[in-house]
């Protein structure tokens, strides 16, 4: 769970920089924009005024999930996204208590959302899991 620790760390530590005004907005190329944004929905802006409770509710579903598959755990892709998962999921539900139910994002991909280290580590995580779980699928 160290990585967990340090991702959640490394998201958060961003986080406080751009909120303090530590970090100015940038634009690295035409697509791929850095700024402080608060966003009080989920992902794409849905759901929002509710992000807190369906943080939440999606963190006890991965609770959950590992209890079922908890034979992932023995894999390194199992570790690796269960550390990247809860990291990213923390980090969310730290900001959403912090900053009134918002999320701080300072990722602008134009074409596509806006988004912070946390939700990278939610997806990587993700990934990993589920090739755990197909790669769990393949050895029985």
């Amino acid at each position: 769970m160290i990585l967990a620790v340090v991702a959640l760390l490394v998201d958060q530590v961003v986080k406080t920089l751009y909120v303090g005004g530590y970090v100015v907005s940038a634009e690295l190329l035409s697509w791929l924009k850095f700024g402080l944004v608060y966003n009080t929905g989920l992902a794409f802006g849905l759901g929002r005024g509710y992000g807190l409770i369906i943080s939440v509710a999606g963190f006890i579903v991965f609770l959950y999930f590992l209890w079922i598959y908890r034979d992932l755990l023995k894999s390194g892709n199992g570790w690796l996204g269960v550390g990247l998962v809860t990291a990213g999921a923390l980090s969310n539900i730290i900001d959403r208590l912090i900053y009134s139910g918002a999320v701080v994002d300072y990722i602008d991909v134009t074409f596509y959302s806006v988004f912070n280290l946390a939700d990278v580590y939610i997806v990587v995580g993700v990934i990993f899991l589920m090739l755990g779980v197909v790669c769990r699928g393949e050895k029985k």
